[in-house]
């Protein structure tokens, strides 16, 4: 898979270490040149989610010092996946993240697409799917940048997200 076509990015960095904001500006750059699309002055960098992972937060003991590098970075998670030390709180971060860009809706094509029909299957969670009026319905939940992607193959009707 593509980093261009990725739902979420987690930007992890080793924090222990002196060059850690060199590194993550080095990657912010790096990322923002991947994700141009082609057409000048567009990219894609704001519109996939990152959140930036602070790794190895276990090894910094001056505590001035971390909260210098916590305040300077506000939205990063900080964790020590060797003790497990808040990456409770990552996933929470990531299954919000994930929800918040998910949709609901029906999808509507022929039954004969066989293109289309396997488009919506590997571009979308299908939920069900059943014969309307001679044409293949799909219930599926989707992120919303395939939205597009799916009206270019059939009918879509967008419908509130049921809870789990």
């Amino acid at each position: 898979m593509d980093v261009r076509e990725a739902d979420l990015l987690l930007h992890v960095v080793d924090v222990s270490g002196a060059r850690y904001a060199e590194r993550i500006s080095v990657v912010h750059s790096v990322l923002e040149g991947v994700l141009r699309d082609g057409a000048p002055g567009t990219n894609r960098t704001e519109s996939i989610p990152t959140i930036l992972v602070l790794n190895k937060i276990d090894l910094i003991d001056d505590r001035a010092v971390r909260e210098s590098l916590l305040r300077a970075y506000p939205e990063a998670m900080p964790v020590s996946a060797a003790r497990g030390e808040g990456l409770e709180r990552l996933l929470s971060a990531i299954e919000s993240r994930i929800e918040h860009d998910t949709v609901s809706a029906e999808v509507f094509v022929s039954t004969e697409d066989g293109k289309g029909i396997a488009a919506i299957e590997s571009n979308a969670r299908v939920l069900n799917r059943c014969v309307v009026d001679g044409r293949l319905r799909f219930d599926v939940s989707v992120r919303r940048r395939k939205i597009a992607l799916l009206e270019r193959i059939g009918e879509v009707r967008l419908r509130p997200l049921r809870p789990h």
